[in-house]
């Protein structure tokens, strides 16, 4: 379609040349300064026509990247929000808050896990919970302090109960921080009463600041700004592109004139401008306010990046006209020379050449050009990049038209406007368009409409710019998917906190993900268990109807589970469909993917407590649309939901459990009827309405006088706040047990223990136990323990007896004891320099730093000057190591006493019970060995007492080794230690005693290898070895004639959380033929108190077979009286440690008479082991125990001198015994 010359040379041409010869110098001037004037002529004529569009639509671009980051950050924000409302929402959990606020401490690790994995979940730097004071509580993770303005905010939300936002600022350190402040609110008598707040911390570098500073499309210099106004400044509040370390630190005058940024705060308002930025380079901006702050988000881009493609045409214009202009003045000069001679060829030269140069102009490769005839509407002439653009070869675009190539949609519109020009309306016009290339795509393009009219008006031609911005459309298309998907996840984590159950959260994420993620459908369907079919349970769009008949597997060799949806949950991951109606894995739904217009899909699996229970699908209407960026969004709010999930599925867990836990203790509400403890009805506003006679004679009114009265009336003055506090927590659900002083009607004040529960909506049960006789006790007790009077740690006394326990303790059950000898290096030079007052202090915070790093439990002594000894019940040697290297470091921070800092390092001694002693005084001895080995070792270390332990771990390992094959070898054998009546010492039944007898090792002490079979996971066929030899033997007994009996055997830790326990032991009743009520199961409280619940439901179906059982070693333990009551026992054993001392120390005897006095009022018998002495049968007796066993009456005997024990005692008087 070109052509050689566009412009012949005419006659007219000719006559004009020839008339006007001689051209004079004057004239040759003006013709060259005219040619040269052509070449900034059309660079400006460029500038002119495409640099305002180019700013425009540059200025556009940043218009939807502000306003995209302002999205972002809304909706980032908006998610910490609901972070927050995580908390204030969840009233279990403020109620726990209050709780563990009113000195509850066992929910401080609860609300710690609890912390922790909402930090982890959402990662957060640090969270931590405060009192309503502002006094930390629980912290998860490691926060710094909080800034000053921080208690201003804290009082603010916990004044309107809103979620709030710290300042965006910087710690002391440098750190910059961004805190959400969640208040926790109880509600009590419909009033808000603030518990506590949640303080989330969190860096924005590692979220909020990536957000900001991604530029969403390829740029050199594109850069986004977060800025806020601080007095008459401008403050940058992200670190910049081209100026580091400058985040929170770089500052502009407000009034800058031709600073974007200053310019941006001081309109407030969306907007653009042109101006200098912080490096002084002119910029294009646009500028948009972050609702709900203070900030502002810049888009910014170089003005000269910007006209980079402009600068780039009219350099090769400019170069090429030059070149060209040159060209023609020096032709132009030869040609003059010769006027008279080539006088028509130099003409036809002249317009050869310039013809050439507008060629080159028209073929050049930056823009597609074309012109067209209104007539004909026919090409005139079009250029190369039109045909790469469309995709067609000069041949075969020749014989396309506009019309042909424009898309139908856009067809229309395109025809109005050019109509508007050959009416004469119009001189052109400008728009975006769509064609259809060759290969079918669309691409889209700018299109800029002139046209040329002859002197008449009419159109000689038009001529046409034609831009490709396909991929500025689809960076635009990108960008306003992930605006939209950003919406949805915010919409997400509201709904997360708003919904109340599963049915309804499903529902409301599938409308969401197609109202504000504008898919086409979104379904969740859920593993169907029997079939293991995927059930859809909830769907929102277009095409869910197909729904109705869909079948999908997660059956590996079905093919209905090869598509996206079954393809994630059975392998677990997400699954991406790029192009659903083309891609083989949704082959059978191509049909109706093509029908609903579904162009791509993801599926998303879902999980509760870590197990996959179904997908999340979606259908998007465009292929391709889930991009890398996309994927992350939807990969975030898949984790949301599963978080969520998790969180519904705990909540029904725990309402499961307080509505069982609620009508069991209604049914024991009817059995504490005739209790000896005071039981009362009490409205929720303290009235009473009901009491026992126990109650009534406990505050010495009638029951119509009770009746008038308020619960206030019978409590102290100080007492009667408690009430609004803990009477609301408690009617919401949670039981309460604490002390309280009450008043008698005489004004007599007495202590009472108070275990209260929610009745119904209005009434709660209270059950009233006089404490009168413990305090007595307590304070007895008190008074007896001794401490050191400098640093208030245990002394020598209190010393021995708390080692005397534990090792007791350990010693019957079978657990290690840890010592240490604890003595400070060089001491004696701070208290030879600086006075004995400073080490006086030094001596105190020493204390304090040991006690702090030990357990509540662990007994920390100072024996005199700067030795400490440390006993540490149930710790082996790893776990003293562990203690040993935090004592060293403790001890070892420097200590500022005064003006002084001084630093002090110890050296530590170890002994372990049993392997380095047997008694207090051996290991202390042993423990001091060892701490002068550590100072001979170069001080600030320690050191265990190698040997014994070296031999106690040999004995181990030997003995669990020959437990192995006790059984096989015939070692073990069982004792039967009588147990008698206390009023005519009837043998009424006997205890089963392991004994094992070792060829090697000889008699080995139960105490020694039953833990060593626990431990060893040996015990269980062992004990069922026992429980079937003691069976059998009751059975023989019985065969022989001996009076029915009950026949004791104790069962360990492991042997009761075996789950075919009961039906274990019914099996082999059942085989040796025995009634269940001649059994008799030993619990100790360690077993019952492991796990509560389980327990109870262990002992609840023995106790349904027919089976007894009893508490061993009551006393010792850890026991709950609340638990207690609900256990099915019968008999509660009296610890031997309480019976052997009870003649020679009232306290025993004081607590061997509580635990008597407790059994008679639950109803339960006694039975008083390890008796020894005829006086201390005759003080069991008159404190009423039921039963006695002990070497006062017999020994361990083997099974034929049992049965001969027992005739014996048939033939002996109950006189006989009391002898």
């Amino acid at each position: 379609m070109s052509r050689t010359n566009l412009h012949p040379v005419s006659a007219q041409d000719q006559q004009e040349y020839h008339g006007n010869r001689p051209i004079g110098q004057r004239h040759k001037m003006l013709i060259f300064i005219a040619m040269l004037l052509f070449v900034p002529l059309l660079g400006l004529s460029i500038i002119t026509l495409n640099g305002p569009s180019v700013e425009h639509q540059a200025f556009a671009n940043l218009e939807a990247i502000a306003k995209l980051k302002a999205s972002q950050i809304v909706n980032w924000l908006h998610e910490r929000q609901a972070d927050g409302m995580v908390f204030t929402t969840d009233r279990g959990f403020i109620k726990q808050v209050a709780a563990l606020s009113n000195g509850n401490e066992h929910l401080r690790d609860h609300l710690l896990s609890r912390l922790q994995a909402v930090r982890q979940a959402y990662r957060y730097d640090a969270v931590t919970l405060l009192d309503s004071q502002g006094r930390v509580l629980v912290e998860a993770g490691t926060s710094e302090t909080l800034p000053a303005d921080m208690q201003a905010l804290l009082a603010d939300a916990l004044t309107t109960g809103q979620t709030t936002f710290g300042n965006l600022s910087l710690y002391e350190s440098g750190h910059p921080h961004m805190d959400v402040i969640a208040p926790l609110l109880s509600t009590v008598s419909d009033l808000k009463v603030p518990v506590g707040v949640v303080v989330l911390h969190q860096n924005p570098e590692n979220f909020l600041f990536p957000y900001i500073q991604e530029w969403p499309t390829p740029s050199l210099t594109g850069e986004t700004l977060l800025i806020r106004r601080e007095g008459e400044s401008v403050v940058y509040l992200n670190e910049l592109r081209y100026s580091k370390a400058t985040a929170f630190r770089l500052r502009f005058p407000l009034s800058s004139p031709q600073l974007p940024s200053a310019v941006a705060l001081r309109t407030g308002l969306p907007g653009i401008t042109k101006g200098h930025d912080y490096r002084g380079t002119t910029v294009l901006a646009a500028f948009r306010p972050v609702p709900g702050t203070d900030w502002m988000i810049v888009a910014k881009i170089d003005r000269e990046e910007v006209l980079a493609s402009l600068t780039t045409l009219i350099l090769w214009v400019s170069l090429i006209s030059f070149v060209s202009v040159a060209i023609l003045a020096i032709a132009g000069l030869m040609l003059w020379h010769q006027q008279q001679r080539m006088g028509n060829l130099a003409l036809q030269v002249q317009k050869a050449e310039a013809d050439r140069l507008l060629r080159h102009f028209f073929e050049m490769p930056f823009i597609g050009m074309a012109m067209t005839s209104p007539a004909t509407k026919a090409w005139l002439r079009f250029n190369d990049q039109l045909c790469f653009i469309l995709g067609y070869p000069r041949e075969e675009l020749a014989k396309k038209n506009w019309a042909e190539l424009t898309h139908p949609d856009d067809l229309q519109k395109n025809l109005a406007e050019y109509e508007h020009i050959l009416r004469g309306e119009s001189e052109g016009y400008r728009m975006d368009k769509r064609f259809i290339r060759k290969d079918g795509s669309v691409v889209y393009a700018a299109i800029d409409v002139k046209c040329v009219r002859t002197p008449s008006g009419a159109v000689d031609c038009t001529v046409t710019t034609i831009e490709d911005i396909t991929d500025r459309k689809q960076a635009e298309a990108k960008l306003q998917r992930l605006t939209n998907l950003y919406a949805a996840l915010s919409q997400c984590n509201e709904a997360i906190v708003r919904c109340q159950d599963e049915d309804g959260l499903f529902q409301e994420l599938c409308r969401i993900a197609v109202v504000f993620g504008q898919m086409k459908m979104a379904w969740i369907g859920i593993i169907d268990p029997q079939t293991h079919h995927i059930l859809p349970v909830a769907h929102f769009g277009d095409g869910a109807e197909y729904l109705h008949d869909v079948q999908i597997t997660v059956e590996p060799d079905s093919p209905l589970g090869h598509g996206p949806t079954g393809t994630s949950v059975q392998e677990n991951r997400p699954f991406w469909c790029q192009d659903f109606v083309h891609d083989p894995a949704t082959q059978p739904w191509h049909e109706q993917g093509a029908r609903f217009g579904w162009g791509a899909s993801a599926a998303l699996p879902l999980h509760r407590n870590g197990m996959c229970i179904g997908a999340f699908t979606l259908y998007a209407s465009v292929a391709n649309s889930f991009d890398e960026a996309a994927q992350n969004l939807l990969l975030e709010m898949a984790f949301d939901i599963n978080f969520a999930l998790e969180k519904l599925n705990r909540e029904a867990e725990r309402k499961r459990i307080e509505e069982t836990l609620h009508e069991r203790e209604q049914r024991l509400g009817n059995i504490f009827e005739q209790a000896g403890d005071g039981i009362f009805v009490i409205t929720d506003d303290f009235r009473f309405v009901d009491s026992n006679a126990a109650g009534l004679g406990m505050l010495g009114y009638n029951r119509d006088e009770l009746q008038q009265l308020r619960l206030s009336d019978v409590l102290v003055e100080y007492e009667r706040p408690r009430l609004d506090v803990e009477v609301p927590v408690m009617m919401d659900g949670i039981p309460h047990i604490g002390e309280w002083e009450h008043l008698r009607k005489d004004g007599t004040k007495f202590y009472a223990e108070v275990n209260a529960k929610k009745l119904s909506s209005h009434q709660f049960l209270a059950i009233v136990r006089d404490l009168t006789r413990r305090k007595e006790a307590e304070a007895r007790i008190r008074w007896l323990a001794h401490f050191d009077t400098l640093t208030g740690l245990a002394n020598r006394t209190l010393l021995n007896d708390r080692a005397g326990l534990a090792l007791g303790r350990a010693q019957r059950d079978g657990k290690p004891v840890a010592l240490m000898c604890l003595d400070l290096d060089h001491f004696k030079h701070i208290n030879d320099t600086l006075g004995q007052s400073i080490g006086d202090e030094f001596l105190v915070e020493i204390g304090r730093r040991i006690q702090a790093t030990v357990r509540e439990e662990d007994t920390v002594s100072r024996q005199g000057g700067d030795d400490f000894i440390l006993v540490l019940p149930d710790t082996d040697a790893e776990g003293a190591m562990r203690v040993v290297e935090n004592l060293l470091l403790a001890v070892a921070c420097p200590y500022q006493i005064d003006e002084h800092e001084l630093v002090v390092t110890p050296s530590i001694g170890i002994a372990m019970f049993p392997g380095d002693g047997c008694d207090f005084n051996s290991l202390a001895k042993n423990a001091d060995v060892a701490m002068y080995r550590a100072k001979k070792a170069g001080r600030n270390t320690h050191r265990f007492f190698k040997e014994e332990m070296q031999a106690h771990s040999a004995r181990v390992l030997q003995l669990e080794n020959g437990l192995r094959r006790t059984l096989e070898r015939d070692e073990l054998h069982l004792h039967y230690q009588p147990q008698l009546s206390i009023d005519g010492c009837r043998v009424i039944g006997a205890e089963a005693l392991l004994r094992w007898h070792n060829p090697v090792f000889g008699t080995v002490s139960p105490a020694e290898f039953i833990p060593i079979a626990e431990h060893s996971g040996q015990i269980v066929r062992i004990g069922e070895w026992v429980l079937r030899t003691a069976i059998r033997q009751m059975k023989r007994w019985q065969d022989n004639g001996l009076a029915p009996m009950v026949i004791a055997v104790n069962l360990s830790v492991v042997q009761f959380r075996h789950p075919d326990l009961p039906s274990l032991v019914s099996a082999i009743l059942e085989e040796e033929g025995m009634a269940s009520d001649c059994l008799e199961l030993e619990l100790t409280e360690a077993v019952t108190m492991d796990d509560p619940l389980q327990a109870i439901k262990v002992m609840d179906d023995l106790y349904q077979r027919g089976i007894r059982l009893s508490i061993d070693d009551f006393g010792t333990g850890y026991s709950s009286l609340s638990y207690l009551k609900r256990f099915p026992v019968y008999k509660l054993k009296i610890d031997q440690s309480f019976v052997r001392n009870m003649a020679e120390h009232t306290e025993d005897k004081a607590i061997v008479n509580a635990i008597i006095n407790l059994a008679q009022n639950l109803g339960l018998k006694t039975i008083a082991e390890g008796v020894e002495t005829a006086e201390q049968l005759a003080l069991l007796r008159e404190n009423g125990c039921n039963e006695v066993q002990g070497y006062f009456f017999s020994k361990p005997l083997p099974a034929s001198q049992f049965e001969a024990f027992w005739l014996l005692s048939q033939a002996k008087s109950s006189h006989a015994f009391k002898q």
